[in-house]
């Protein structure tokens, strides 16, 4: 009895003379009078009947499939930040979703977190003894060891121990200090390490990592103001102060390299070999040999590197007499050209003391002496006169070899000449270890890792280890190389051993000798500092 028919509302649909039906779900009709419902595209859904709309998936949700009554979560690692979406995402290369699903987003690896090549897609922090300073580092394993000489907190928490320089903040290498207790870090992983009382704190925020008056790479250069004295910096007074304190201790040490020229030419001449000169020696020569230690690069124990540090003063000219403050402003090159023209300074002065000085002083002190007069014995006289001529041939023998002797032992026999000769020789070879060390300096080049911002590696530098504000092999370097460093070592280094084996080669038939006494007085005089506390068939060992 209806006058009028009436349109399918959304939501339902008909052919209109039938009774409308309700869309399915996924399925939906938006307008009046439809004839059929639609399906929810991909991206939106419909859970309910009856839909005049679909919904569209949530961000961090999806659907790829058409008439879909839910949307699905996106996967770990996968992400949607879009409504409607039809798929999620992979995260990018050093992201996660922290293991969650349904993610709008990616988080990216935070700072000392890797991002490993075999993970899970996981950013992984580093863990104590391991370290990463670059976020979501793409790496084979989980994370780099932690190097040696620092101290890893797990992250990208790495100081650098005591004892240890580090380039960069984010370098990969520690470089072992010369002087360990110049370079600043935490605590040593040794127990009971005597550094440890001066360790800062860890998370420290201190920008230099070197102690006072210490700069530049490995901390072995001084800043300006302060000069070396051994092997660490100290503050310098004033210049005209320091350098009249350099020039007492210069005018000291000659005092006493002469006091000690003076001594052993006067023991060279002893008929016999007396021990205690040939102990000194050995133990000048051991301390000499155990001073170089310290110059390996080895980590040694800090007791083992005090003792090597007190016993440089004794064993090295160059670490008793401290002259950078004197010299302010020069450079390294500059004082080790005045340590290599000593000899040249302190031999005409030495032997001037010696010779004329204390000859003078000598000559009005010392006693007139009659000649003597060689006699034949009584004894063979009688002997003759008996008709012993064995006995009194062999008496004669006998006072013959004493006379020879006693010409052999006569010290006014011994020349100006040959008393050079002995200052000369005894004053290289005192000299010797100090100007070799010194000579030998300008060839010493250490090698000490610097980071490389550009491309995150840790690039080997050379750098003199007298002072590593030099870099080597530069144009100034090898200048100094080639003008000084060369010279030195054919003069010093090679020159001295070589002249003096050279010399002792020429009078070798005369060192034979089992007995002092029957050598020569001027051989004992010039060369008897190197020969006479060896056997006669190993004279040559001093060289």
């Amino acid at each position: 009895n209806s006058t009028s028919c009436y349109d399918c509302p959304p939501g339902k649909y008909g052919p209109g003379f039938e009774k409308c039906a309700t869309c399915k779900v996924g399925m939906y009709s938006s307008v009046f009078g439809a004839e059929e419902c639609l399906a929810c595209q991909k991206g939106t859904f419909s859970l309910l009947t009856g839909a005049a709309s679909c919904i569209e998936c949530p961000a961090g949700k999806y659907t790829d499939t058409k008439r879909s009554i839910q949307c699905k979560e996106c996967d770990i690692n996968h992400y949607s930040e879009q409504n409607a979406s039809i798929e999620c995402e992979i995260c990018p290369v050093k992201t996660w979703t922290n293991q969650e699903v349904g993610a709008t987003e990616c988080t990216p690896c935070k700072y000392g977190e890797v991002f490993p090549e075999k993970a899970t897609g996981m950013c992984i922090k580093c863990r104590p003894e391991s370290y990463s300073f670059y976020p979501g580092e793409n790496i084979p394993k989980a994370c780099h060891p932690c190097p040696i000489g620092a101290s890893c907190q797990g992250g990208a928490a790495v100081e650098n121990r005591i004892g240890y320089w580090k380039s960069h903040k984010h370098a990969n290498i520690m470089n072992l200090c010369l002087i360990q207790e110049a370079c600043l870090g935490v605590r040593s992983s040794m127990p009971g390490h005597p550094l440890n009382i001066y360790a800062l704190p860890s998370g420290h925020n201190l920008s230099n990592i070197c102690v006072e008056g210490h700069t530049g790479p490995i901390c072995n250069t001084c800043i300006d103001g302060y000069g070396k004295s051994g092997r660490k910096c100290v503050l310098c007074g004033d210049v005209v102060l320091e350098q009249g304190l350099a020039f007492l201790r210069v005018l000291i040490m000659f005092l006493l390299l002469t006091m000690l020229v003076k001594s052993t030419m006067k023991s060279s001449m002893s008929k016999t070999r007396k021990p205690t000169t040939t102990i000194m020696k050995i133990l000048l020569s051991h301390v000499q040999i155990l001073v170089l230690n310290s110059g390996y690069g080895v980590d040694w124990p800090p007791l083992i590197l005090y003792l090597l540090n007190g016993l440089d003063i004794i064993a090295y000219l160059d670490a008793l007499l401290p002259i950078d403050c004197a010299m302010k402003g020069s450079s390294y090159f500059t004082r080790t050209l005045s340590y290599l023209l000593t000899p040249f300074l302190y031999i005409p002065v030495g032997a001037f003391v010696l010779l004329v000085v204390l000859g003078a002083c000598k000559t009005k002190f010392k006693k007139k002496e009659m000649p003597g007069t060689a006699v034949v014995p009584v004894s063979a006289s009688l002997k003759l006169m008996n008709g012993e001529k064995q006995e009194a041939s062999l008496e004669a023998h006998r006072v013959a070899v004493k006379l020879e002797r006693e010409r052999k032992n006569d010290q006014s026999s011994i020349t100006t000449l040959d008393k050079l000769k002995a200052i000369l020789i005894i004053s290289l070879i005192v000299l010797y270890p100090s100007l070799s060390k010194r000579a030998l300096s300008l060839f010493a080049c250490r090698k000490v890792y610097i980071f490389d911002p550009n491309t995150r590696k840790d690039i080997p530098n050379y750098f003199l280890s007298a002072d590593t504000g030099i870099k080597c092999y530069t144009e100034e370097h090898l200048l100094w190389e080639f003008a000084l460093g060369i010279p030195s070592v054919i003069l010093y280094v090679l020159g001295v051993p070589l002249s003096a084996g050279f010399a002792l080669f020429k009078q070798r038939r005369k060192l034979f000798n089992p007995k002092l006494e029957d050598i020569d007085i001027r051989v004992r005089s010039i060369f008897g500092f190197i020969f006479r506390s060896y056997e006669p068939d190993w004279f040559w060992w001093e060289i």
